[in-house]
Formats: structure tokens, C-alpha cells, sequence
């Protein structure tokens, strides 16, 4: 777009009623001065003046007529509230005269009058029953706080706004009556305060735990331990703290006859086909582990796996919780080889022969 020349800026000023004062144009990014149709000197790019901005006097204007009540719906809406227009109306921002509900002449903006506010006297008035809510608020908070064991230590402006309590255990603490009221209280005691090392190591150690790590960061930090058992065990504070405890310990005490879906009237074969026997978990955790839980086909991580066994499960039964004869394989690649090789008489040269086939580059030692 071609540059437009001094004279021509002047004459789009102009044109509108105003005074440009700037002597030069360099721009339309450039800021002018000139002096507005309502004698107000302002800057503006001649992009923002040809726009429509002008002065904020002018702006005030113009947005206070866009917000412009019809004079019949400002008579209407004075009278639902008992009240009464003497005055000339102009706009939302310019205050107009009425006579209110209570008899008392005043001034107000129709903004102001939509939020509540009226006469002079109608507001000291509600000040004073406000007032004397806020007193009685204040004594039901104070019964509540006193309930509780707390005391009230700076006084009640309202319910959002903080008041400096103490706790029954000597904690001087901030706190809403608000919040206070929906169970709330002193941070101080929460559990989910964060802790000390000292803190965190006392409570491992009220549980007969040992605590390895030298330092506590935070309630997701993992923190290794020796239950005690003796199992060397990775958990984090938070979980700790919510009742979990040994991994291994759980497992010895929810396998077999101790694991609550134990079926006694099942019989041993029953259980060999189901492969409900004692260690298989332990079994199939430790090829996972071994393994980076990452099948040993695709290297595929995580998912759904399968430990599976290379000497079948059913023909070499003295083989069924032996860790090298278990490796981890993703659900894919797993049903592919039982689809080529069948199921129940697989062995460990069948597996060879399938990596070999479908993984050349790979080796199975």
C-alpha cells in the first residue's frame, strides 16, 4: 500500500473535526499528536484514528451511550423498586437525580443502582444491618472455632477473608471461617504436611522397618527399606503412609491357601492345569524383572505380557518354575508363536527356530 504524504494525514485529521499539531509524518506505526474535537490533545497512528479511537474522554462517551438505557426502561426498572426519575438521564456513566423508596432525593449512576446501591440514608442504613450481620456471623464463628479447641486471635471482617487462629496443640495459623466451617483446619497437624527426615525415619522404624535412604525429598520420592523380614523394598512416603508396605511380604501371605479366592475343592491337577501352584507368581515376576519387563522378540516395553515358558508347561513339569526356562514376551508376538507351534508340547528349539525366522539379527542363548 503506498505511503501516504503528510498533507494527505493532515486533510483525514481534519476531515473529522480535529487539529493535527505533529509537523512531520513518518508512519502508520508512528503515534500523532493532535487535538480532538472535544479540545482534549491526545496521540494516535492514523490507522487507530481512521479506525474510530479517538481521546478517553471521548471513549468514556462513546462506550457510556453504547451502554445507554431507553429512558422508558430506566422509568420502568425505578418503579419496580418503588423509586422515581426527577432528573435528566444521559447515560450509564453520568449520575442522574431520583427520589427513593424511603422519600430521600439523591444521585446515583444506573450501574451503581443495578447493584443495589440507593440514597444516601438508605445506605447508612444498610450498613448498620450489615454491620450487625457480620456481629452475629462473628459470635457463630467464634462458637464453632471454640468447638473445635481453636481460638480466634484477630477479629471476624467476613467469612472469605482470614482470621489468625490457634490450634489446640499451640500452632498460631491463617484460615477462612469459611473453610474452617467445611472441615478445614490447621496445616500445621495435617498428615499431608510435609516431613522431616527425622519424622519419616521414626515412622518406618515405629513399624519395625529400616530405613536405608539418607534423605527425604518429597511424598513421591521413592525411599528404599528392609521390612522385617529382611526384603529389601523401593516404596515413596505417600505410599507408606496410606498402609503399603512389602511387595514380597504381601505375596507369601496371598498365595495358595492364603489368597482369598483359594478354592478348597479343587484338586492338585486341577490346579497344575490352572497353574494355581505354589511360586508361579514369584515365577513369572522374576522373568518379568529379568527381562525389563520388555519383550524379548520386538523389545517391546510394558503392555500386556506373558511369561512364557520355553519347555512347555505341561510335558516338562520339573521345568515349570526354573527362571531360565521362562522368558517375557509381548501378547502379539506370544500368540503368534503358539499359532505356528500349537500349545502344551513346546520346547526350547521351537523357540529358536521362531526368532531365527522372524528376528534374523537376533540370537536366543
Amino acid at each position: 500500500m503506498r505511503k501516504l504524504t503528510y498533507d494527505e494525514v493532515k486533510e483525514v485529521f481534519e476531515s473529522k473535526g480535529n487539529q493535527l499539531i505533529s509537523t512531520t509524518y513518518e508512519g502508520n506505526k508512528i503515534p500523532l499528536e493532535y487535538i480532538c474535537d472535544c479540545g482534549k490533545v491526545d496521540k494516535k497512528t492514523i490507522n487507530a484514528f481512521k479506525n474510530g479511537s479517538r481521546c478517553k474522554k471521548c471513549g468514556d462517551k462513546k462506550t457510556a451511550n453504547g451502554l445507554r438505557m431507553k429512558l422508558e426502561d430506566l422509568k420502568q426498572l425505578l418503579t419496580n423498586e418503588n423509586c422515581e426519575l426527577i432528573g435528566e438521564y444521559e447515560n450509564a456513566q453520568i449520575p442522574f437525580k431520583f427520589k427513593c423508596s424511603c422519600g430521600e432525593e439523591g444521585k446515583i449512576r444506573l450501574a451503581d443502582f443495578k447493584k443495589g446501591a440507593r440514597c444516601k440514608k438508605c445506605s447508612i442504613k444498610k450498613r448498620v444491618e450489615t454491620k450487625q450481620k457480620n456481629n452475629n456471623y462473628a459470635k457463630q464463628y467464634q462458637v464453632l472455632f471454640e468447638n473445635e479447641g481453636y481460638k480466634m486471635l484477630s477479629p471476624y471482617v467476613k467469612a472469605a477473608e482470614r482470621v489468625e487462629v490457634e490450634c489446640p496443640k499451640g500452632h498460631k495459623v491463617k484460615i477462612t471461617p469459611a473453610n474452617f466451617k467445611t472441615g478445614y483446619r490447621c496445616g500445621e497437624c495435617s498428615p499431608s504436611k510435609k516431613k522431616t527426615y527425622k519424622e519419616v525415619l521414626e515412622f518406618f522404624e515405629s513399624e519395625n522397618f529400616k530405613l536405608i535412604s539418607k534423605e527425604y525429598k518429597e511424598a513421591f520420592t521413592i525411599l528404599q527399606a528392609i521390612c522385617p523380614k529382611g526384603h529389601e523394598i523401593e516404596i515413596t512416603w505417600d505410599n507408606f503412609r496410606a498402609g503399603k508396605r512389602c511387595k514380597d511380604c504381601w505375596l507369601e501371605n496371598n498365595v495358595g491357601e492364603n489368597h482369598q479366592r483359594w478354592n478348597a475343592n479343587l484338586t492338585d491337577e486341577e490346579r497344575e492345569k490352572k497353574r494355581n501352584i505354589e511360586g508361579y507368581p514369584e515365577w513369572r515376576k522374576a522373568v518379568y524383572e529379568r527381562d525389563n519387563y520388555s519383550c524379548v522378540c520386538c523389545e517391546k516395553k510394558g503392555g500386556k505380557l506373558n511369561a512364557h515358558h520355553l519347555n512347555g508347561y505341561d510335558k516338562f513339569k520339573e521345568e515349570r518354575l526354573v527362571l531360565e526356562n521362562g522368558v517375557t514376551l509381548c501378547n502379539e508376538c506370544h500368540l503368534d508363536f503358539h499359532n505356528l507351534y500349537g500349545r502344551g508340547n513346546n520346547t526350547k528349539e521351537q523357540f529358536k527356530e521362531y526368532v531365527k525366522s522372524k528376528y534374523k539379527e537376533k540370537t536366543l542363548a
